[in-house]
């Protein structure tokens, strides 16, 4: 099963995540669901900083 959700990006996290969907030719949803499997796979090696901190995208 999937789900929607709805996030608020900056201009630039936008024109960023734009760039690398017309690069990859992944769709931006693609590539945030991608951008949240590896963040949950990095906080799985270490602890992390602060609860709630934001995803890093296409970083």
């Amino acid at each position: 099963m999937s789900h929607r959700t709805q996030i608020t990006l900056t201009d630039e996290q936008y024109a960023r995540l734009r760039e690398e969907a017309r690069r990859s030719g992944h769709g931006l949803a693609e590539l945030v669901r991608r951008a949240v499997e590896r963040s949950w796979a990095v906080s799985r090696c270490r602890r992390p900083e602060r609860p709630g901190r934001e995803l890093r995208i296409l970083g």
